[in-house]
């Protein structure tokens, strides 16, 4: 998923499943580029992950694009 030009990666998995070499692989590939990598384990834990890297970037945004207050 792409949040606005932010790469979220989510590896949903059972209570006790566990990441393949590839999963592995893709994740450090993932951490390699900046990407966001998370393990979830429920639906409710991937729609936090999506909220919470949705709402970092949108007050990043902001912060970058929103015109400064003068002080002179």
């Amino acid at each position: 998923m792409q949040i606005s030009g932010v790469l979220v990666s989510l590896e949903v998995k059972t209570q006790t499943g566990r990441q393949s070499p590839d999963q592995k692989a893709w994740e450090e590939r993932c951490r390699e580029i900046g990407a966001a990598y998370h393990v979830v384990r429920s639906i409710e834990e991937a729609y936090q992950e999506i909220d919470k890297k949705a709402r970092n970037f949108a007050a990043l945004w902001r912060w970058h694009f929103m015109p400064k207050k003068r002080t002179d």
